[in-house]
């Protein structure tokens, strides 16, 4: 009774309820908004952004349950939801997962509607957010009991007076919602004069109230800003929302990032009027993420390098190689793989100290790693003074000993500092080339690593080339995880 005593259903848009629903949905950033009016049977939109139908039947309708609890309505995900997981606005058009619908009384308390906004998409709503929806229900909720005043014939002259009054406190409320936001809000009509700014544009223009109101864009931002905004107002304008970033420097030349929007404010028929403008200032999300990056890529390093040389770690070497076995098998590439070991490396630790051990590994190392051809050669370090480098391409065996010749000599010549002189040290190498009847990439690692047991037993700081197809049974073997080949 007292929903039809208003004589709001069933009328003409009204720009009023349109312009409110539409700041409310481009506030909270929901791309539905409505301001909905509910009787006995259906649900009917005196404003609607985002949702083509003009009502759905009551029991369909997440404004109708607001009302019946009298109470805001706060959904997070609606398919999670026992009460809406089957509502056929959830399981088809339009796809509403979230919700947020604060009830619209009478000025008797009698609920009547809701501001309704919905999301395609599963979300949290805060209090700060709930707070401003709120107020805009409560916007809305001024300006139907300014309409129950303007019925009631016999207090004509007083809800005259009382509507003005009503209608200024709007703006009033209007205002102060738009003040409380940090972010920079303004609305600027076709002609990019300013109709609307809150505090914190008008704190960064530097401009009172009255200045800011008529001013150009222009004006505001300055040739130089202007001519790189210019672009993003004008395609506003034309019906295309904005996003872009600034990087700006403060007072102080430090770097500061904004993020802005354009979007365009469109009446019942369409037409564009004018577009508002949501300035926010990201400058620490920007640094955090840019922290966060620099983060994850150490932690990819430190998860793909060995901490002490620098080399790729056993993890990095046995995912390459596997890489190379399968190129192999398809194209018939091959691959050739050298495996060393230094030299009574225990000695050096046990006479000299680990710090001297440390040392050489280190230099072991920075021979390894200069001695790549390019990005598909890996030297890697398989543990203690065990160390591999994967080449990639076929090879003979006289050339892959010359190559493990090559870094034998250089390891054969560097030294390091010690505490009673140069400490040098010596290398045995196990090689072994990949081949076309391998069933595994194991089966060439065997036959380096068979290779490398032989030099060690036969003197040392030599190169021996793996012909035996047999599995290695040596600790550095199964430090891989690879079994023996008589397990």
């Amino acid at each position: 009774m007292a929903l039809r005593q208003l004589g709001l259903l069933d009328t003409a848009p009204d720009e009023s309820f349109d312009r409110i629903a539409r700041l409310a949905a481009s506030s909270l950033g929901v791309p539905m908004a409505v301001v909905s009016l509910v009787d006995e049977s259906r649900e009917w939109f005196k404003s609607s952004i985002g949702v083509a139908a003009a009502g759905f039947p009551r029991e369909h309708s997440f404004s109708a349950r607001a009302i019946d609890d009298r109470r805001a309505l706060i959904v997070r995900d609606a398919t999670q939801d026992t009460r809406f997981a089957a509502n056929p606005l959830v399981t088809g058009a339009p796809h509403v997962r979230a919700c947020m619908a604060v009830p619209i009384n009478t000025k008797g308390g009698q609920p009547i509607g809701a501001l309704c906004g919905m999301d395609t998409q599963p979300r949290e709503f805060t209090a700060s957010e709930f707070a401003v929806w709120n107020d805009f229900a409560g916007l809305v909720q001024d300006m139907i009991h300014a309409r129950e005043m303007a019925a009631e014939s016999e207090w004509l002259l007083r809800s005259v007076a009382a509507s003005e009054q009503k209608h200024t406190q709007m703006e009033r409320r209007l205002q102060r919602i738009a003040d409380s936001i940090p972010a920079m809000i303004g609305y600027w009509n076709t002609e990019l004069h300013c109709e609307f700014a809150n505090d914190a544009y008008r704190a960064y223009s530097g401009l009172t109230p009255p200045q800011m109101i008529g001013r150009h864009f222009r004006e505001l931002l300055g040739e130089d800003l202007f001519t790189r905004n210019s672009p993003h107002a004008y395609a506003a304008l034309a019906g295309e929302p904005q996003r872009f970033q600034r990087r700006t420097l403060d007072g102080e030349g430090r770097p500061r990032y904004t993020e802005a929007q354009y979007m365009p404010d469109r009446d019942e028929d369409g037409v564009v009027r004018g577009f508002f403008v949501l300035v926010t200032d990201v400058t620490e999300l920007t640094v955090a993420k840019g922290a966060l990056e620099v983060s994850n890529a150490k932690l990819l390093k430190e998860s793909t390098t060995d901490f002490l040389t620098g080399l790729a770690n056993r993890r990095v070497f046995t995912e390459r190689i596997e890489v190379l076995f399968r190129r192999c098998r398809e194209t018939g590439e091959g691959y050739a793989l050298i495996l060393l070991d230094l030299d009574d490396f225990k000695r050096i630790n046990d006479h000299l100290g680990h710090e001297i051990g440390d040392r050489v590994l280190r230099a072991v190392g920075e021979v390894l790693g200069s001695g790549l051809r390019g990005r598909d050669d890996v030297a890697a370090r398989l543990g203690g003074e065990e160390f591999a480098i994967l080449c990639a391409g076929t090879y003979s065996m006289d050339a892959l000993c010359e190559v493990a010749g090559r870094i034998r000599a250089r390891i054969n010549q560097t030294t390091v500092d010690g505490p009673q002189g140069p400490v040098s040290f010596t290398s045995s190498f196990g090689v072994a080339c990949s081949n076309s009847d391998d069933a595994a990439w194991t089966n060439a690692f065997a036959r380096a690593d068979s290779a490398l047991y032989e030099a060690k037993e036969t003197g040392k700081d030599r190169i021996v080339f793996g012909h035996s197809t047999a599995m290695g049974s040596t600790g550095r073997f199964r430090s891989l995880g690879i079994p023996s080949g008589d397990e």
